[in-house]
């Protein structure tokens, strides 16, 4: 049929009568219908991303491959089309599924949450987060942590890290990057007396020196995604020895730039924030790059590196946990572009929180936190 293709990965040593068994499900636009919203060359690279977050799973499941549970992967194209979607979760075999990785897109997410729910199985939204679906169900699990949680997680990673009081003096340009994470930590500034939060407009015309403080840590948090705006207030950061230095927080969004000042980054101690982090010099990424590029004869892409670490981390959860998942969890795990740590909310849902904390030493990114 032309809307489902199969890939069926028996990925255990043996075929024995009785073996435990799992059937994954992985749903993804790889061959997009062009509609309004998408033109030709936005439905390629968003199909190309798909095929490389594939690409790395199948290595996922490789490395599966001597798991006692079998585990059978059933790969359908949704062609980001919602009818098509619906017509593969009517499927009689979907029944079966214990767990689902998909789809990318608002519609196809909210439909097949409904299916999980009603399953009691765990989805896995493998690149959207809770800020861009607002889907409010304990089965659905955003693998990337949303940006209302960055403040959370920031403040936290600080704030254990000194008994100090942190003053934040955030630069805000009203984005929307800005209007997600400024509210958090006023929140949280008014819940805890050791964090101080300062507002500054990013359009204002001052010497931020004039805001810093001799009794708390200072840190700087420039909540702007323009190249202009972030380059603006980077100068405007002054080296001084009548204040403590700050720290000068920023996103990996500004590795898009076109100009991106790496020496002024360091020389002005830039720490960035990231939901990734691929470390070149690690033994296992080497190894992931080489399989990689032996299997595929391409590099590994930031979706590809997602593909093998949710492909290998949930189906490993699937398998020590059944369809719980989460029932026996509590530790961190470190993946080769980032670390995993799920925690409940009062939702019920469970989100991530962790985040990468990266800073530029000899005109490389090495991660602190």
């Amino acid at each position: 049929m032309k809307y489902l293709f199969y890939i069926l990965l028996f990925i255990s040593s043996q075929n024995l009568f009785g073996q435990p068994t799992h059937e994954v499900a992985l749903l993804l636009p790889f061959n997009n219908k062009l509609t309004v919203e998408y033109n030709q060359t936005a439905a390629w690279q968003l199909g190309e991303m798909c095929r490389n977050y594939y690409r790395g799973m199948l290595l996922a499941m490789d490395s599966l491959s001597k798991a006692e549970t079998k585990i059978t992967l059933r790969v359908y194209d949704t062609e980001n089309d919602s009818l098509v979607t619906a017509k593969i979760l009517q499927k009689k075999e979907f029944l079966t599924t214990s767990l689902i990785y998909g789809p990318v897109m608002q519609g196809g997410n909210k439909m097949v949450s409904s299916f999980a729910r009603q399953q009691k199985i765990y989805q896995i939204s493998p690149l959207m987060t809770f800020s861009k679906t607002k889907i409010g169900d304990e089965y659905w699990v955003a693998a990337n942590p949303d940006l209302p949680s960055y403040g959370n997680i920031l403040s936290e990673k600080l704030l254990s890290t000194t008994t100090d009081t942190i003053q934040f003096l955030i630069i805000s340009d009203n984005s929307l990057l800005d209007k997600a994470i400024t509210p958090v930590l006023k929140k949280i500034a008014v819940d805890n007396k050791r964090l101080k939060v300062k507002v500054i407009d990013a359009n204002a015309d001052i010497d931020i020196n004039s805001f810093y403080s001799i009794r708390y840590k200072n840190c700087v948090l420039i909540n702007s995604s323009k190249e202009q705006t972030v380059n603006k207030w980077l100068y405007r950061i002054n080296d001084t020895t009548q204040f403590i230095f700050p720290e000068v927080y920023g996103y990996n969004q500004w590795f898009e730039f076109r100009s991106f000042d790496i020496a002024l980054c360091q020389k002005k101690n830039v720490r960035i924030i990231s939901p990734s982090f691929v470390d070149y010099t690690r033994q296992d990424v080497i190894q992931f790059v080489k399989s990689f590029r032996d299997r595929y004869g391409i590099e590994p892409t930031e979706e590809a590196f997602k593909g093998f670490d949710q492909g290998l981390y949930f189906t490993s959860l699937l398998i020590q946990n059944g369809k719980k998942l989460f029932s026996n969890y509590t530790s961190i795990y470190q993946a080769l572009h980032t670390s995993y740590l799920y925690q409940k909310d009062k939702d019920g849902q469970y989100k991530s929180k962790y985040l990468n904390i990266l800073k530029f030493e000899s005109d490389r990114l090495i991660a602190i936190y």
